[in-house]
């Protein structure tokens, strides 16, 4: 998984965090470890004060911990694949749309 994108009008309801969660579980079989750099790759931010950009990276790094990635350096989130806790938060998204 390269990056994980949501139109504009689909975005805040939680449904990035349940698509990287389950691509990460049909994905992650034999690895030992997954990152990822939570920040914005839409155009719109290109041109934007550091300020905006770095809220926006808080607000995607947020999602990203809610699937059980841990800040590890420089940037860098990891995720074991193989913790409890990937699972329990894939259920907790889960049951966040009824499923």
């Amino acid at each position: 998984m390269n990056r994980v994108r949501l139109e504009t009008e689909w975005r805040g309801f939680g449904l990035g965090a349940l698509a990287a969660a389950e691509a990460i579980r049909r994905l992650s079989n034999g690895c030992c470890a997954v990152a990822c750099e939570p920040a914005p790759t839409d155009q719109e931010f290109t041109d934007v004060d550091d300020t905006a950009f770095d809220h926006a990276r808080t607000k995607i790094a947020a999602v990203w911990e809610s699937v059980a990635f841990r800040p590890f350096k420089n940037g860098i989130y990891l995720l074991d694949p193989a913790l409890r806790t990937v699972g329990d938060a894939r259920a907790r998204w889960q049951q966040h749309f009824g499923r």
